[in-house]
């Protein structure tokens, strides 16, 4: 009888940017953690394991201020992302996509459908203007009995730049 466990914890983190070196922020919540056990092989045993798990949407948030605009202010911003490399398998892939546009009197574009995180920065989405509870939902892809059991940590940082 063979036993598999395959804990993926994505933590997240966050790292203010600024090019113009204002004070936006961005703020994020929540975290994502799955546990893949013998449950999730596709037929029992003998079996690979499923290939792709997504989390609930808007499990994770963020919120985007800037205080010298306030709410009626006009200012624009792009959210990056990128995750770290040190606690993670190669055949492991970790995309992102944003689920929900929040609320404010801003708004945003792209960032809807999936894409996957990777080491070097990307741009994410845009927006302009103060947005609170954006949310997120992530998919991770590669899953298989090739990936030896272990606990796997991806740690994501979003970063938001004034443009």
């Amino acid at each position: 009888m063979r036993f598999y466990w395959l804990k993926i914890s994505i933590l997240i983190f966050v790292i203010f940017n600024s090019v113009q070196l204002c004070a936006q922020d961005i703020s994020i919540g929540g975290s994502w953690e799955l546990t893949i056990d013998e449950s999730d092989m596709q037929s029992g045993m003998i079996s690979d394991l499923n290939s792709t798990y997504e989390s609930p949407a808007d499990q994770v948030y963020a919120t985007i201020t800037h205080p010298d605009y306030g709410w009626f202010g006009t200012w624009y911003w792009r959210v990056d992302v990128s995750r770290d490399n040190s606690q993670w398998h190669n055949l492991l892939h970790l995309d992102v996509r944003r689920s929900s546009g929040g609320f404010g009197f801003g708004s945003i574009s792209g960032g809807t459908s999936y894409q996957e995180i990777s080491t070097a920065t990307q741009s994410f989405f845009t927006g302009v203007r103060n947005r609170l509870w954006i949310g997120f939902q992530y998919r991770l892809r590669g899953v298989s009995v090739s990936v030896p059991a272990g606990t796997y940590v991806a740690t994501v940082t979003y970063t938001v730049v004034e443009l």
